[in-house]
This record gives structure tokens, sequence and C-alpha cells, in this order.
């Protein structure tokens, strides 16, 4: 089997969809000059926040317009409530079945609650694609699961759509908004996108057979069904399926190697099939209209690679990063997930040098004490335990230089000659650099240049 397992990559994916949809061709890596064009000739707009880092990027081009998968961690502050307690106790007298006075103790557990913030962590994964088709056209629609429903159920919502169409048309009328309801009904309940700001340009883009075509897609079983949100802003669109969120990125070619070529085969079968099916109906809505179909004219020209210091766009760095894994940039002290953020420092001869920029927290215990008044008529403090969240950061240098070999290429010459340990994705190196040891790395990728190791 050493033969066969040799031969995967982690580009097979990629090729194996490229075969299949023509129109579809993949980049070996998200350069600098093509994250330009995407912002330049299509408008793309940050959907990566300072509060998100990237853990994982694939770009390339349909009808050749630009798209890029990003999968990306976000943090957001949040709230967690800390419950304490305490058991009290007191002597009370009472008087008896027999009229005797007596004493017992009674015993009370009182409870008290505090509210602090605390860091939350969550992944989400977006579909970017770039089209001049409307480029005056802003709209947004949600995921409905509209396949879910039944035949009754789906006439009954068409009904009630309706009347709400009806209605917002007329009131748009009075309010002097551009606001007015196509012909086709179901189309207009099924896609709700009803804030639409360009009706012209709504109506040359969703044709009678665009509208007959995302009908149909959000009415089918096939596939996911109705599972996706539909963003656009000009010549922007973001998708974000429901499937995607779980969809595994990752081609890398470890899962087809094994000992038994029927396990091969049927785990390179089973992988390469789920990837383009969640490919596929990813870009199922965009396909469904002709106008996303046709070949854009670039008004603006990008620079060659050759031109750029900074090679590869900072989403890429980030993933590299996140690859290399966060323990190389952390802080000491940190104590949770910790968001990376590359910046380009230098261009060396070929290899980049990026600062990552880790923002994470560190955590101190503290105990609150809540008044909390007792079965004994008395104010106790009852002791809430709670963590205290402390922002921390810390700033530590990555190099990265393009190799563009094979996986099993790259990681038989590696151990050849004694690389670094690192990340390798996408055709790029990283590994973690401090300013005393940047010249030998830099000497290590000149040396494989010249030996024409790859």
């Amino acid at each position: 089997m050493a033969p066969l397992n040799a031969l995967f990559d982690s580009t097979d994916t990629y090729r194996v969809i490229e075969k299949t949809l023509p129109e579809m061709k993949f980049h070996s890596a998200f350069t600098q000059p093509a994250e330009d064009n995407f912002i330049e000739n299509f408008g793309r707009t940050d959907i990566i926040d300072s509060e998100m880092t990237v853990t994982d990027v694939v770009s390339g081009e349909l009808y050749a317009n630009p798209f890029a998968y990003t999968r990306a961690v976000r943090h957001v502050m949040g709230t967690q409530p800390y419950v304490g307690t305490l058991v009290i106790s007191w002597t009370e007298t009472y008087r008896d079945s027999k009229g005797q006075v007596r004493t017992r103790t009674r015993t009370q557990t009182l409870t008290a609650t505090v509210v602090k913030p605390k860091p939350f962590y969550h992944e989400e994964t977006y579909l970017g694609y770039g089209s001049q088709s409307a480029p005056r056209l802003n709209f947004s629609r949600s995921a409905a699961h509209n396949e879910r429903l039944s035949e009754k159920e789906l006439e009954k919502k068409l009904k009630r759509g309706e009347r709400e169409l009806k209605k917002m048309s007329e009131d748009a009328i009075k309010d002097g908004r551009s606001f007015q309801e196509m012909a086709n009904s179901e189309f207009e309940v099924l896609f709700d996108a009803d804030n639409r700001d360009n009706e012209m340009e709504f109506r040359l883009m969703f044709t009678p057979l665009a509208q007959k075509n995302t009908v149909s897609l959000l009415r089918s079983h096939v596939g996911y069904g109705d599972d996706f949100d539909f963003i656009k802003r000009g010549r922007f669109n973001v998708i974000r399926s429901e499937h995607s969120q779980s969809w595994c990125m990752d081609t890398s070619p470890q899962r087809y190697m094994s000992y038994d070529v029927d396990i091969s085969r049927e785990s390179f079968i089973s992988f390469n099939n789920e990837y383009f099916k969640s490919v596929y109906f990813d870009f199922a809505p965009l396909m469904a209209v002709p106008a996303y179909q046709e070949e854009s004219v670039h008004s603006l020209s990008v620079d060659a690679i050759e031109n750029y210091s900074c090679k590869y766009s900072l989403e890429e760095y980030e993933s590299l990063a996140n690859m290399l894994g966060q323990r190389h940039f952390e802080h000491p002290e940190s104590r949770t997930r910790a968001i990376l953020k590359a910046s380009h420092v230098s261009n060396s001869n070929g290899v980049n040098r990026v600062q990552i920029t880790a923002y994470s927290y560190t955590t101190v215990e503290r105990i609150d004490f809540v008044p909390v008044l007792g079965g004994d008529g008395k104010i106790h403090p009852v002791p809430v335990p709670w963590t205290e969240y402390i922002p921390v950061q810390n700033c530590a240098d990555m190099a990265v230089g393009y190799i563009g070999a094979s996986d099993c290429d790259f990681h038989r010459t590696a151990e050849s000659v004694q690389l670094p340990s690192g990340a390798y994705r996408h055709g790029l190196f990283a590994c973690p650099v401090d300013a005393q040891a940047s010249d030998g790395i830099y000497r290590t990728f000149e040396s494989l240049r010249q030996k024409n190791q790859f």
C-alpha cells in the first residue's frame, strides 16, 4: 500500500471537484492579489473583524468570479451565573403537646447568585462570492426550511404570505418606498427578501427562470433544502448554510492511508462525496440565478504577486498560525482560547515574516458575599465563588514560505533536511521564529530552493 498512500495529496479533493464542475477552479492559496481583486473589483466587505480569528480558508473562482470559504472562531463577551450556598443553624424554643417549653435546632441552606462577564467562543463558516451582477442591490434572507413543510402547511404559508405582501405593497406606496410585490408570489414568500432596496435590479437578477430555479431549490429534499442565509451587499454575496458549520474543510490525505486497499477506497469516495455535496449546495443558490454565471468584466487591474511585499492574505496567515497551535503565540498566563490576529512585517528572499498577536484572558478566582435573609430573621453573607477574566495579549513572529510540494514530498524531504516543527497547508510552510533564530530559518528556506528539494 505504500506506493498508493504516497500518491494521495490534500489537493485531490479540489481536482475531483474541478473535473466534475469545470466552471470551478481552486487556488493553491489565498494570495494578496486575489484578495485585492475581491475587494477592488467586487467590493468584498470585511466579514472577519477584530473579534475573529481564521482557522481555515479556501479560495478559487466560479465562472471566473472569485469566491472564498472562510472558517473563523468568534469571540463574544457574555455572562455566566455563579451560585453559592451557606448553611445556617439556630436554636428556637417551642411548646410541645403537653405545654412544656422545649428547644430545637433548625438548619437552612441559603442560596445566592451573581452574574459576571465571561468570554465565549464559537465557530462560523461563510462562503463569499463576487459578482458584478446587480451592483447596487442589497438584500438578505434567512434559512426557513421550507422543504420540511407538508403541502397543506405550504399552502397555508403561501396564503398568509400573499396577504402580508399585499399589505407591504400598499404601505410602501403610502410611505414612498420602492417595494413592489412580484407576480410569482410563491417565490416572494419562500425566498422572503422583502428588505431589498432596488426593485429594478432585483427583477433583472431574479428572472422568471431564476425564480423557478430558486423555488425548486427551496422546496427540494435533495441535498440540505432551505438551510442557507443569503446576504447580498452590492457585488459581494455571502452564503451561510447550516450544513457548512459542521463541514470538514480539512482535505488532509491522512484519512485515506491504510493497510487495506478496500478501506482506503471507501474512505476516499465517502469523504469526497460528502465534501462535493457540501460545496455544491452552498453554491446552489448562486447557480440557480443565471446572472451569477456571467463572467465579470474587470474594471480595475491588480498587480502580479511578484510585486507584493505581503504575498498572501492575512486570513491565510491566521489559518496557518492556528494550525501551528496557540501555544506558540499565547500569553504565558493565558487560561482561555486565544484570538490570533496576523500582520505582515517583512519579506526577505520570498520568506514572509508575520507577527501574530494573541488576545486571550487570564483568570483570577474571586468571592462575593451576598446578603441573604435567613429563616432566623437575620441577614447572612452568602459566599459566591466566581472567576474574573482579565485580558492579556502576547506577540510572536512566524515565518511563511511557499514550497508548493505535494504533502508526501514535503514531509519526506522535511525529514531529510531536519526542518523545524511547523505547519504545511496550501503549499505554504509556516514555523514559529524569534529574533535570534530568524537568520537560520531564512537560510533553511533558501537552502531548500537552491537544492531544488521540492
